[in-house]
Parts: C-alpha cells; sequence; structure tokens
C-alpha cells in the first residue's frame, strides 16, 4: 500500500471511529475472503482498495516505514537509560531508580 492510502485510511479512522469497530467485526474463513469484505467496507467510505494492497513490500523498508512498523521514532532529548533492572521511562525522575 502507498503511502498516501496509508494516510487517507489513518484519516479516515480519525474521522469516523465507528470504523474501527465495523472491521473488528469483520470474520472470515479465509484471508482472501477477509481482504475482499474489508475492500467492500473501504467501498463505502470512499476508499478504493485492491487485493495489491495487502500485499507485504518487497525489499528493504525505508527509515521512516520502519518506524511506523516499530511504533515510534527515536528522540535523542528523551534516551531510554538502563538501571540493571530494567529501563526507565522517559517520565521517571532523574536519579530515581524507577523501572518500566
Amino acid at each position: 500500500m502507498n503511502a498516501q492510502k496509508q494516510q487517507q485510511l489513518q484519516k479516515l479512522m480519525q474521522e469516523h471511529p465507528e470504523l474501527n469497530e465495523k472491521l473488528k467485526k469483520l470474520f472470515a474463513d479465509s484471508q482472501t475472503e477477509m481482504q475482499e469484505k474489508v475492500i467492500e467496507l473501504m467501498k463505502e467510505y470512499g476508499v478504493e482498495l485492491t487485493a495489491e494492497d495487502f500485499k507485504a513490500p518487497s525489499g528493504e523498508l525505508r527509515d521512516d516505514e520502519l518506524n511506523a512498523v516499530a511504533g515510534g521514532e527515536f528522540t535523542p532529548q528523551f534516551p531510554c537509560i538502563s538501571n540493571g533492572t530494567g529501563f526507565m521511562g522517559r517520565h521517571s525522575k532523574p536519579g530515581s531508580h524507577e523501572s518500566i
């Protein structure tokens, strides 16, 4: 799926919270059937998806794609610090040994 469609879907999910519930309720006996149901549901919201959009990209991921998959991005001003028992979160007080 290209970046433009991904952004379109993210915006759609924000504007229509009920869509997430509809997606959760979908059930299918096969991956192909599930893709068809998602494609049909997305048509109701004006998004044209194809089976090709569900295929994994080939080749290496760019840094921004990797960050999206990993669920975050590196922020050097808030490094994780290991205290030997775990990692201190960004909201831990300096000098404390709170771990998450």
